[in-house]
């Protein structure tokens, strides 16, 4: 739920998200002076972790036709509570440095990208290790110190750096082992694109 102080006369008008419902439903939202109003949204994300952030928008067509987005960050939940044994969520299972945008780094830099990994469950979930297999030319700090006790549904962050030799493409895995009883050693993908300076 969010509160917007509204200065004029104005349409709600949710798009790009799949609401279910919006309170106020969409429609003109009459005021002749500046009050507080409460937006009510009621989403749905099947298929979602408990915890993993969803958005969507909701637009304001004022009286003066000036379209006003205002982004909402939504936090969704599953139905039932979490699990209570350690389970780890990773943000995305591949970190590829730019290469699916068409991106490169050139040779002689470094480029970093971050990994989040979240423990799903009540339990702690300890972060043994991290390590890399494959190229050479991956490398990855901590947000914390391992082996690493992630308490029940927070988060330890992992940056990895690509830093190029030639131009060619890199490739490698990451490997992280914790006591997640839904997957022990849990693989990250890793590549990236070195190219040439000019």
């Amino acid at each position: 739920m969010g509160q917007l102080r509204l200065h004029e006369s104005c349409t709600l008008l949710p798009i790009n998200c799949d609401f279910r419902s919006l309170q106020p439903t969409a429609g003109r939202q009459q005021t002749t002076q500046p009050t507080a109003s409460q937006i009510e949204v009621c989403f749905s994300r099947p298929g979602r972790c408990p915890g993993l952030r969803s958005t969507g928008e909701v637009c304001l067509m004022s009286s003066r036709a000036v379209l006003l987005p205002i982004i909402l960050a939504i936090c969704g939940c599953s139905r039932s509570d979490p699990p209570r044994d350690p389970q780890i969520v990773v943000n995305r299972g591949a970190v590829d440095f730019g290469t699916s945008a068409g991106l490169g780094t050139y040779v002689g830099t470094s480029r970093s990208d971050s990994l989040d990994i979240k423990n799903g469950g009540i339990q702690d979930m300890v972060v043994n290790s991290i390590s890399i297999s494959g190229d050479s030319v991956f490398t990855f700090t901590t947000s914390q110190p391992l082996p690493y006790t992630v308490p029940g549904l927070q988060h330890l962050f992992v940056t990895f750096y690509f830093a190029p030799t030639a131009a060619q493409a890199y490739s490698a895995s990451a490997m992280i082992l914790s006591t997640a009883s839904n997957a022990p050693m849990k693989t990250v993908s890793l590549s990236g694109q070195g190219v040439a300076p000019p």
